[in-house]
Order: structure tokens, then sequence, then C-alpha cells
């Protein structure tokens, strides 16, 4: 398995833009991408994540919202201002 990490700047701008179509969105110049070349066999077996990545499974759109709310309300009431 290989895996190769850049830095974005680092890229031409034709090849920016390449990246940019594959994922779908534009990229800063502050932001790397990582990309893993894994042998043949290995693309028929699923990683195996961890369950916490399923935290939002079954839950609708304003629960997702609220829950989004309760967590920005508690991370700003967190921060100490000096």
């Amino acid at each position: 398995m290989e895996s190769i990490c850049r830095n974005i700047s680092e890229f031409d701008p034709p090849d920016r833009e390449a990246i940019e179509h594959l994922l779908g969105h534009s990229l800063g110049d502050d932001q790397q991408v990582t990309i893993l070349v894994r042998p043949g066999d290995a693309s028929s077996q699923s990683p195996s994540l961890p369950a916490w990545l399923d935290l939002y499974a079954g839950l609708t759109d304003a629960e997702v919202g609220e829950l989004e709310q309760v967590i920005l309300q508690r991370s700003s009431s967190a921060r100490v201002f000096e």
C-alpha cells in the first residue's frame, strides 16, 4: 500500500482543477490531499470503520439540526475569552 500526501498549493493549475473536479469542490491553498493506493484485491474488502461514525444514522435532518445547535451552543459557551 502506498500513501501520497501533498499540499494543494504545490499543484499546477490544471492538476489542481483535476483534483477539485474529482472531489467535487474547491480546495484552499492551506489544505492537503492524501491519496491511498491499494492492491487490486483490497478493493473488494470494505475497511472496518469505527461505530461512532454512524453517530447520525437513523436521525432525520431536523434531528441532526437540533443536535448541531446544542453542540454549537456548548462549544461557544465553553470558550474562555481574555
